[in-house]
């Protein structure tokens, strides 16, 4: 639903359903989200035009959509069985971009696009920062094998921000 300032809500989509993880392009035009029924798939509602459309046909699921940062296409996740990170394009191109033997969550892009924030879960969750365009091998946001996760940059990608276990069920933001 879109929220006007007074709190009245509207509905967003033309169509009722079960929706999630909601997106807009970096220019407003698209809304990115996760259709639940019949499995999870990313579709794409084109807020000019009022149509909704499937975008990624996976055999497992694709879910969690990340706008590119020129608003062509799409990061998210996969599964194969595990949760891998995707790249599909408006047109429907897609392909694996981080694949390994533990489940990852893109998180973040660097407002160049360059960078990708994510999530892996093993012994704890922990944030890497993978260069995109390239075959450099993803690094560690630092050697704490503590759970974090949940990065985003700042407007100008000087900063990662991030929550953190602060022990005893508490989260702090770094």
């Amino acid at each position: 639903a879109w929220v006007d300032r007074l709190g009245r809500p509207q509905p967003a989509l033309p169509v009722t359903g079960r929706f999630a993880e909601p997106r807009l392009s970096p220019d407003g035009r698209w809304i990115a989200l996760t259709r639940l029924d019949p499995t999870r798939q990313i579709w794409l509602f084109d807020r000019t035009r009022g149509v909704l459309s499937q975008l990624t046909h996976s055999a497992g699921v694709s879910f969690d959509p990340l706008w590119t940062h020129d608003g062509r296409g799409i990061i998210h996740i996969v599964e194969t069985p595990v949760y891998d990170i995707a790249r599909t394009s408006l047109d429907g191109s897609s392909d694996t971009i981080i694949a390994s033997p533990k489940d990852k969550y893109p998180d973040a892009l660097s407002p160049d696009g360059r960078v990708l924030a994510y999530s892996e879960i093993g012994a704890g969750r922990r944030i890497f920062l993978a260069p995109l365009g390239g075959s450099v091998i993803p690094k560690p946001l630092d050697g704490q094998a503590s759970r974090r996760w949940n990065a985003a940059f700042s407007p100008d990608g000087r900063w990662l921000a991030y929550t953190a276990d602060g022990g005893e069920n508490q989260s702090q933001i770094y």
